[in-house]
């Protein structure tokens, strides 16, 4: 695997590179009730990686009232239907 030129393409390719490989365990794991619950957990917390890195990222470019703003509105409950 070739990586990108940067440090910040580097990680992010690994990121995406790692989602990628927990997305291939997760299917091979067996059918039984255990390995699912686990491999859904080990599945979220995979994607979370490339997700918090990108959060992170996009974050160090914004103004500070652009990410204020941004996390106010992620923290808003859902609207009810």
């Amino acid at each position: 695997m070739k990586y990108g030129e940067s440090p910040q393409e580097d990680l992010r390719e690994w990121t995406t590179a790692f989602a990628l490989r927990v997305v291939k365990l997760f299917g091979a794991l067996p059918k039984s009730t255990e390995a699912q619950v686990l491999g859904k957990q080990l599945l979220r917390s995979g994607n979370s990686v490339g997700a918090n890195y990108r959060e992170a990222h996009r974050g160090a470019q914004m103004p500070i009232q652009t990410i204020v703003t941004w996390t106010l509105l992620s923290m808003m409950p859902a609207p009810m239907a």
